[in-house]
């Protein structure tokens, strides 16, 4: 739960809205601003991740497998897929976990905020 701040909106709804505004315009393909991960650092230009497959896996979540076809690959940085904006948790690469993935490797990516049904094979994921 977010403080109230001195303009009635919390800071949690402050991000919503954002995280909304950029899912928006990434679903028309517009050029967006940069955004930033939790840290509040900025990230570099996004990228995208080709799923091979999805699997839930209890008390981890949703892990999609496949290939980074563009960009650099971050834990924190967000993702959104089919509109619907997502938080890359984790990356592993042979049971390892690993802080960066680059162009042509096969991860094992962790996603907060989306389920199996939202994953296909062959789905391409954007990343920021």
């Amino acid at each position: 739960m977010g403080f109230l701040n001195i303009f009635g909106k919390s800071d949690e709804q402050k991000a919503k809205e954002e995280r909304e505004r950029i899912a928006k315009k990434l679903s028309h393909g517009k050029e967006t601003p940069a955004i930033q991960n939790q840290s509040n650092e900025p990230l570099e230009a996004g990228g995208v991740f080709g799923v091979k497959g999805s699997y839930s896996i209890i008390g981890v979540g949703l892990v999609s497998v496949g290939i980074v076809e563009s960009g650099v690959l971050r834990p924190n940085q967000t993702a959104v897929v089919n509109g619907k904006i997502a938080v890359i948790k984790s990356i592993e690469a042979n049971r390892q976990q690993i802080p960066v993935a680059k162009v042509g490797q096969n991860v094992g990516i962790s996603l907060k905020g989306m389920s199996k049904d939202d994953v296909q094979n062959g789905l391409q994921i954007h990343f920021r």
